[in-house]
């Protein structure tokens, strides 16, 4: 080796020349290389939870639970469809019969049995008894001498049970009021009639309008027994029913053109009131008034706003129970 400073020739791990004494630099130990810096992250620490969940040893971590919308449809669909039908069911059957604004007074009721002439008496045989020679002889305000109950009245009872005699047959003709011919349908015997809050209404082009509730039950037992199994149907006890039709009655044979025939909410289909269908309903609704012998009706229907009747009726009839 040499020496740095002067080029002396020297040893191998000589520390100084000996020439001119200069420290040999390559004998001094090399400083420590700093290794490069690492490209590595440590690690986070571990979680620790809040200091208001640290001491719950139990702690799970809540997550918010999604809404079965599938269901809440269903619901929503199936509410919809129970309220519908309750609707249509109580417009049917539970809700009153629709309003025409039709009202009647007692001096109504007289002023339509005076025009008719009908004198009624009734003993049900279980001491309730009824006569109605007091508005027949009396004034607009005079009332019927009645002992029959308000629950006999609404409950109602059948023709079948009790014999009814018809006598002294006379030729009518007279007209009513709306509000009198209402009046008579209501109260002339409410206890056997198949119909209950009756509202008769006459439209300017004469349509007669009727609004009122049928009891179909009653109906099948006294008037359509021959019929009733054949209906396709269950049919409710008691139904709505409104009607719109041009309406009269020619000897006996009705005539009836229905623009409108309702049951609640629900229509009759268009097919059942014309042609061979509606001939054969009209052919069952004269069971009505042919529950009255020897009843005729040379004509019967709308005139001049009112209803008009010419024919031939019983004005004594007396009701007795069946032995």
């Amino acid at each position: 080796m040499f020496c740095q400073n002067c080029g002396k020739d020297m040893e191998s791990g000589t520390m100084f020349c000996t020439e001119c004494g200069a420290k040999n630099v390559e004998t001094q130990p090399a400083a420590p290389i700093a290794p490069p810096p690492s490209t590595t992250q440590a690690p986070p620490p571990p979680y620790q939870p809040p200091t208001r969940f640290a001491q719950q040893s139990n702690y799970q971590p809540q997550y918010k639970k999604k809404k079965p919308v599938g269901l809440l449809i269903f619901i929503s669909i199936l509410l919809l469809i129970i309220c519908g039908l309750v609707f249509v069911l109580g417009s049917i059957m539970w809700f009153p019969p629709k309003d025409l604004g039709v009202k009647y007074t007692q001096a109504d009721f007289n002023s339509a049995i005076r025009k008719t002439g009908i004198h009624i008496t009734a003993d049900l045989g279980n001491g309730e008894t009824f006569d109605n020679k007091p508005i027949l002889t009396g004034g607009a305000t005079a009332k019927a001498k009645s002992t029959i109950s308000d629950s006999t009245r609404s409950n109602g009872l059948s023709y079948k049970k009790f014999n009814f005699k018809f006598s002294k047959y006379k030729h009518k003709v007279f007209q009513l009021t709306p509000s009198e011919a209402t009046a008579f349908f209501n109260d002339i015997a409410p206890e056997f009639f198949w119909f209950t809050k009756i509202q008769l209404k006459i439209n300017a082009d004469g349509t007669l309008v009727t609004s009122s509730n049928a009891n179909i039950k009653k109906m099948k037992q006294e008037l359509f027994g021959d019929v009733a199994g054949k209906i396709p149907f269950p049919l409710p006890d008691k139904i709505n029913l409104y009607t719109e039709s041009m309406f009269s009655i020619t000897k006996n044979k009705i005539s009836m053109v229905p623009k409108v025939f309702e049951s609640g909410v629900l229509s009759l289909p268009n097919e059942y009131r014309s042609g061979s269908n509606l001939k054969a309903f009209c052919g069952y609704l004269d069971r009505f008034y042919k529950v009255v012998p020897g009843l005729k009706v040379n004509k019967a229907g709308v005139k001049n706003g009112q209803f008009y009747f010419d024919g031939i009726l019983p004005t004594e009839i007396s009701v007795t129970p069946r032995r």
